[in-house]
């Protein structure tokens, strides 16, 4: 009697290590998952406290200087800010490609805009 109720118990303690054994495994992955959300967040607040350092510089105050300016001239959406939009897009576009290729795509552009139709 003794043997098949030991029997018994070995077999229960078996069952109980495979499920240690299965929880063991999960809680690693759990654990890995834990680490990389933390590399991540840990990544997110460098990223933030590089954007506060950058956003207390002389150049971004002036950057938010300027748009509240132009905001106030020339909203966005209004004639002038189309205007204004045109005119910042064609300079950049010089400066950025070159005149002449940036006079090639006003060309296209308005040929596109004019004959299309």
């Amino acid at each position: 009697v003794k043997d098949n109720e030991i029997d018994k118990l070995s077999q229960t303690v078996l069952v109980k290590d495979n499920e240690i054994d299965k929880l063991s495994q999960t809680v690693l992955v759990k654990d890995n998952h834990i680490n990389y959300l933390n590399l991540k967040n840990n990544d997110t607040n460098n990223q933030l406290l590089a954007l506060q350092i950058e956003q207390n510089t002389f150049g971004a105050k002036i950057v938010r200087s300027l748009t509240k300016i132009r905001h106030f001239f020339a909203p966005v959406g209004s004639y002038r800010g189309n205007f204004l939009t045109l005119i910042i897009k064609t300079i950049l576009s010089i400066s950025n490609l070159g005149l002449k290729v940036t006079i090639k795509k006003i060309n296209q552009k308005l040929r596109s805009q004019f004959f299309s139709k």
